[in-house]
């Protein structure tokens, strides 16, 4: 239980919208538990090393890997102190085509520092937390965020990614 409801599959876009931390800390049963920096079992793990991959490909500029990594209808939200920005996976694959080094912000590094997913049924969720270096006007700067993925399992048992909300984690 948190905060007196119970979590379930169904509750999953209101996870979201309330609170990515939820979910790195309450199994699908409700109850409480610690939260983990590593995944429980093989399928979790595989998850894992896909949005791994998913991120390497977004920072290499490899379209290919990440049309194949994002379910059709895959949608990204990009939420900072300024706002947030929905991008389509077209516009998303656009975005990373169209990425150059001279570029006034470029991506250094993405790091995926760990992710606490869960599986239900057909689908799999919860956060990653990273750590992003970026290079603005000559100065490189460091970006944490936690990223809320939700995973599809496609025919054959194949997994996509289906959907991705980041936010920037406040420095101190």
């Amino acid at each position: 239980m948190h905060g007196g409801y119970r979590v379930r599959a169904s509750k999953l876009v209101a996870m979201i919208a309330v609170s990515t931390a939820v979910a790195a800390l309450v199994t699908p049963g409700g109850a409480q538990q610690p939260a983990s920096r590593e995944p429980r079992g093989a399928t979790e793990q595989e998850l894992t090393a896909l949005y791994r991959a998913m991120m390497a490909a977004n920072a290499r500029g490899d379209t290919a890997t990440l049309a194949r990594v994002w379910s059709p209808d895959y949608v990204h939200m990009l939420t900072t102190p300024d706002g947030t920005l929905t991008l389509t996976r077209d516009e998303r694959l656009r975005g990373v085509a169209a990425m150059r080094a001279d570029d006034p912000i470029t991506v250094e590094s993405f790091t995926v520092d760990y992710c606490a997913v869960r599986l239900h049924d057909q689908f799999a969720a919860g956060p990653c937390f990273e750590t992003v270096r970026l290079r603005t006007e000559g100065r490189t700067e460091t970006m944490k965020a936690i990223v809320m993925v939700v995973f599809l399992r496609a025919q054959g048992d194949r997994w996509l990614i289906a959907s991705t909300h980041s936010t920037e984690l406040p420095t101190r």
